[in-house]
């Protein structure tokens, strides 16, 4: 996964900030291996601000791989929900999270195509 961070430099007392990421630095239009060219910022806010830009533009380049699979899904009780309960339940509680390094995952289940199997 890319990470990209603020690095505090100077002195404490009036610090400054630079953009860090896999020990590179942003010196504003691209990643150079030198700090002597990086871009400084006097305020943490304005490194974040380019951060969240700089970590926005990378997710919009990322290329998209779908894939498709039915879902399958078994209720035991004592009363039988109805179709629209259990859509609404199944859209407040499922979660699917992939933890896979370098992936970005997000899942969409089409809860209108729902239907009973008999």
């Amino acid at each position: 996964m890319i990470e990209i961070r603020s690095q505090q430099i100077g002195l404490p007392q009036a610090p400054r900030w630079v953009l860090k990421s896999n020990g590179l630095f942003w010196d504003g239009n691209s990643w150079t291996i030198s700090g002597e060219n990086s871009l400084v910022f006097n305020d943490k806010d304005e490194a974040d601000k380019v951060i969240s830009e700089l970590m926005t533009a990378l997710f919009d380049a990322m290329p998209v791989w779908r894939y498709h699979t039915d879902v399958l899904i078994e209720v035991k009780g004592v009363v039988k929900p109805t179709l629209k309960s259990l859509q609404k339940l199944v859209w407040e509680n499922i979660t699917i999270e992939l933890d896979v390094e370098g992936l970005i995952t997000s899942t969409h289940i089409d809860l209108d195509t729902m239907k009973e199997i008999t």
